[in-house]
């Protein structure tokens, strides 16, 4: 099975000089169970051409917001609506959770708390 690894983000480098980045935690989960995760660095405007090079789609947490007006969030938009077309299974973490609902019609507001 090959899974895609949108990358919208990468851990601040504080916190991954003792734990990793994500280009070396999800090979870390996925690798054993077999599965062959290809990785496209989203926030730098790397996407697939098509939804169906993997036949499921993770989306990763951000530092950034959902609705922050950056052209990679649009065109990572564009990719869901693209996906959810093909009826390619997505998952968001966090940020990625957050994106897949907005741009399929779900609200997503900032918090009264921060």
């Amino acid at each position: 099975m090959r899974i895609g690894l949108l990358l919208c983000d990468h851990i601040d480098p504080h916190i991954a000089d003792g734990i990793g980045d994500y280009t070396e935690l999800y090979p870390a989960v996925f690798s054993p169970a077999g599965i062959d995760l290809r990785i496209y660095e989203a926030a730098a405007g790397e996407l697939p051409d098509s939804a169906s090079e993997c036949e499921g789609w993770i989306l990763s947490g951000s530092r950034k917001s959902t609705y922050d007006d950056l052209p990679w969030i649009s065109d990572l938009s564009e990719f869901i609506l693209s996906a959810e077309k093909d009826r390619a299974p997505q998952m968001g973490i966090c940020f990625g959770h957050q994106l897949i609902a907005s741009t399929l019609g779900g609200e997503v507001a900032k918090s009264s708390a921060g």
